[in-house]
């Protein structure tokens, strides 16, 4: 997408920011480094369901070992430490730690807390495994940090019906 062309869509500039995020063929192996497992944080996020029974931690974390790690995960550097806080990945991640991995293929870029925040929304709610209430939860966080509905309407570019259909 041309910068002269703007959509309206409230991730619209993520998608440099997601370049593996959705299409593990769009990755660009060259910038990812690998990551040692105990150099990433994990704080809490939108996705809290991360199994089923057709999707085991387990299941993903063998196939990462027999066949490698097909998508990157995204981190971005923590102000004053070497670690990295986890953006997007976390089933890679758990999976990873489940079959004892040691480390990741990961994608370094510095984004806010808020921008954070915004690519893991964009990314989960491209999952078809993301429950709805977890959201639904990212939503109501998100009125409560931007203080009014119209605030999260216009952040996310959706309509009243939306915002009540997650409320």
């Amino acid at each position: 997408m041309s910068k002269s062309k703007k959509t309206a869509s409230a991730f619209a500039d993520l998608g440099d920011v997601l370049v593996g995020g959705f299409d593990p063929t769009m990755t660009d192996d060259e910038n990812d480094v690998l990551l040692p497992l105990d150099q990433i944080v994990v704080d809490e996020q939108v996705r809290t369901v991360f199994e089923d029974e057709e999707n085991t931690l387990l299941e993903l974390g063998n196939s990462m070992l027999k066949h490698g790690q097909i998508q990157s995960i995204l981190v971005r550097p923590i102000d004053g430490d070497s670690r990295y806080k986890l953006v997007c990945g976390e089933r890679r991640y758990r999976a990873a730690m489940l079959v004892e991995m040691g480390q990741l293929r990961a994608r370094i870029r510095p984004m806010s807390d808020d921008e954070a925040t915004d690519v893991q929304l964009a990314e989960n709610i491209q999952r078809k495994n993301l429950a709805l209430f977890e959201e639904a939860k990212a939503i109501k966080a998100d009125l409560a940090k931007r203080g009014s509905i119209e605030a999260v309407l216009a952040h996310h570019n959706k309509s009243r019906a939306w915002l009540s259909k997650m409320l």
